[in-house]
């Protein structure tokens, strides 16, 4: 999570794999989803919108440049 204003926090999206890593690994099951015109919930649609589309691909590419992961105590 990232806090984005006072009291307001948001979670990252594109841990397709739950693998605790934003990276380029999980292009493949994104690029399928996407040429599958894939609606509903699932876990390639990282902006909410039930739909996997090409719209998508921008916030995996920033979270993946930014190396953004999951750190435990």
């Amino acid at each position: 999570m990232i806090q984005v204003e006072q009291n307001i926090w948001v979670f990252y999206s594109g841990d397709i794999n739950q693998d605790e890593s934003i990276d380029i690994l999980v292009l493949p099951l994104l690029f399928n989803d996407n040429d599958n015109f894939a609606y509903g919930y699932y876990t390639t649609d990282l902006n909410g919108d039930a739909t996997v589309d090409i719209l998508d691909f921008p916030l995996q590419f920033n979270n993946s440049d930014n190396f953004i992961y999951s750190q435990h105590p």
